[in-house]
């Protein structure tokens, strides 16, 4: 057994020259980066704050805006420069904004949907054009449970995370005949101080009563989530299979529960389930 486990970290170190990595300041991001460094794989990682990135050893720190378009392509030219060849490509940098739709501004919305998901599409648009002219690469795009699930008062993540899951089935299908692969994988909650970071709109004090509610359930949820460590394993053990796909992580009600139980019901009882879970009924 211990052969088969080395024999399989060789394969993956192997397999990829250089990783990039998007959002690798902490929570997934970083156990993604962390993963892969003991795997023996060079990781690159983007923050919009490359200087806070000194702290991380062995993480090659580059600064990227998802949510400026001349950030990404100046982005690809460092690689280009460098001739630096990323073979694997980790989507993973995003931001919560939670409150009601109406209470924001679409300002707001408009940011969220531009960054995470546009910028994403773009910044992978460039990186999978050089995988296909070298004929390898994995593209790995972290959505989430969400995309399923929507979180309520969170609408531009839901909208961004669905769309994100879209948009990497579309490319599962157009990579088929190719050594190229793609996967969707989608997280469920995680202790990452996600929730502390959040854009949130009143946080002392929400505008009506529901919206406290929600809020004050999904820091409950979180609070008692998995640690990132198990999203990094979950990831390896994806890596090491090759292959194209969608794959869940996170706890077992979440990842394997609830996706099961969604299947044999209709969307009106799956709202009614969502709403039971952040205590709104």
């Amino acid at each position: 057994m211990l052969f088969l486990a080395e024999n399989k970290r060789v394969l993956l170190e192997k397999r990829y020259k250089a990783a990039l990595v998007t959002g690798v300041g902490s929570g997934l991001g970083r156990a993604f980066s962390e993963m892969l460094l003991k795997e023996g794989i060079p990781v690159w990682g983007t923050s919009r704050n490359v200087n806070s990135l000194e702290r991380f050893s062995g993480i090659k720190g580059v600064s990227l805006d998802l949510c400026r378009p001349d950030s990404i392509q100046d982005l690809l030219m460092f690689f280009d420069d460098r001739g630096v060849e990323i073979d694997l490509l980790i989507n993973n940098a995003g931001f919560g904004v939670f409150g009601s739709y109406t209470s924001r501004s679409f300002e707001d919305w408009s940011r969220q949907v531009n960054g995470m998901l546009t910028g994403t599409m773009e910044l992978t648009h460039g990186i999978l054009k050089r995988m296909f002219l070298r004929k390898t690469g994995s593209i790995v795009t972290i959505s989430s449970l969400a995309a399923e699930f929507p979180i309520p008062y969170m609408s531009g993540y839901n909208v961004v995370k669905a769309g994100l899951s879209a948009f990497t089935e579309s490319l599962m299908i157009e990579v088929e005949d190719s050594e190229v692969t793609v996967v969707d994988f989608r997280p469920g909650d995680y202790v990452t101080g996600f929730n502390e970071s959040m854009n949130v709109e009143g946080k002392a004090a929400a505008r009506e009563s529901i919206e406290k509610t929600v809020w004050s359930s999904l820091c409950r949820i979180m609070s008692k989530a998995p640690q990132p460590e198990k999203a990094a394993k979950d990831l390896r053990n994806t890596l090491l299979r090759g292959k194209s796909g969608m794959v869940r992580s996170g706890s077992f009600f979440q990842a394997r529960a609830a996706p099961f139980l969604a299947r044999f019901g209709t969307s009106s009882m799956k709202r009614c389930g969502m709403m039971k879970y952040f205590g709104i009924r």
